[in-house]
């Protein structure tokens, strides 16, 4: 278990970290300049927080009021950087082997040929990094990073220098390598909601310098605390709305869109409505609740759905449709389009928290 509850001030930014992870792959996500990479640093005890606490297990790395603060090499926390920081001029061998120290010869041997074979780079270990490939460098740095078997893996945007086409092949090797050789906390910093979906339990979100929300990825991502939050998991439907209150349910009317919701009665008058755009379904009349007849703004391929930018009466509305059901749909509706927005899919959020 990693408890963190820790304070620090560089220039005009104040970081307040707050929360624990259990064995679990932890998401931290928020904008650039909010203080993700600054709380691994503190945990890693590569920067000193200001105040507060930082615990593994029970055992404290960092106490500012009892003047605890133990050094880095000894508290057992791992920490992969994106660059990797592999030594260039020693063998992929040497570089794993580089953080057991004081251990019998053989004992060494035998962890290092387990490790190479887990990674699956057997062949490599007299290659240095620069004959690597980035995965395969990845792969080397994670490796000596969990040799050393750390109470706390952090992983600091693993992928953010790897290409595009390699990247969910690396994922896969990274959750198996991990699964198979590590039982721990991980904390994995990422820009990107769809990595922290596929690779975390769970997902933890900052907002200017603040932990907002924690909590299971599938609950943060339908169910944002802020609209910051909203918008760090990718909601690209965020509307002021009016809240008007009916039979103990919501309606956020946001100009003449009046939106019904399952969301129950709140004291704000006004709030944000929000909605992802996966959740808008293209239908072909307006038979159910909560359907508009949109004019279609713009479209823009992907490769298997469709993102389309929809206008009703002056309200924006963004939606992803399936490929081929847009084909259908363009055929037989032209320049408008029947969407709706599923009443239980809307959330609610103050528009200052």
């Amino acid at each position: 278990m990693l408890e963190v509850k820790i304070s620090k001030r560089l220039g005009n930014f104040i970081l307040h970290a707050d929360f624990q992870a259990g064995n679990e792959i932890l998401g931290v996500l928020g904008p650039s300049g909010c203080g993700k990479s600054v709380t691994l640093r503190c945990i890693a005890g590569i920067e000193t927080p200001d105040d507060g606490h930082i615990a593994v297990n029970a055992r404290t790395l960092f106490a500012a009021a009892r003047r605890i603060n133990i050094p880095s090499r000894l508290r057992k926390v791992g920490y992969v950087f994106q660059n990797y920081a592999l030594f260039p001029h020693l063998t992929v061998k040497q570089n794993i082997a580089f953080g057991l120290k004081d251990m019998a010869k053989d004992e060494k041997e035998y962890r290092v040929h387990a490790m190479l074979k887990t990674i699956r780079m057997e062949g490599y270990a007299q290659h240095l990094p620069a004959q690597l490939s980035g995965g395969q460098q990845q792969r080397v740095s994670l490796a000596r990073t969990l040799i050393t078997r750390p109470d706390v893996l952090l992983l600091d945007e693993p992928f953010s220098a790897l290409d595009n086409h390699i990247k969910r092949h690396l994922e896969n090797e990274l959750l198996e390598i991990i699964r198979a050789s590590y039982n721990g906390t991980v904390l994995l910093v990422t820009h990107n909601i769809e990595e922290a979906h596929r690779l975390c339990d769970r997902i933890l979100v900052y907002e200017n310098g603040k932990t907002v929300q924690i909590g299971d990825k599938h609950e943060v991502t339908e169910r944002p605390a802020t609209a910051e939050v909203a918008r760090v998991v990718g909601c690209h439907n965020l509307l002021y709305a009016n809240i008007l209150h009916k039979d103990g349910r919501l309606i956020a009317q946001c100009g003449a869109l009046s939106l019904r919701t399952n969301c129950h009665s709140d004291n704000f008058p006004q709030m944000i409505a929000g909605f992802h755009s996966y959740h808008v379904r293209p239908v072909p009349d307006k038979a159910t609740t909560n359907t508009f007849h949109c004019r279609i703004r713009d479209v823009r391929e992907g490769t298997a759905a469709v993102s389309v930018t929809a206008d009703y009466a002056g309200q924006v509305i963004c939606a992803e449709i399936d490929k081929h059901r847009w084909e259908m749909l363009a055929k037989q509706q032209g320049d408008m389009l029947y969407l709706h927005i599923p009443p239980e899919k809307i959330f609610l959020v103050p528009i200052n928290l």
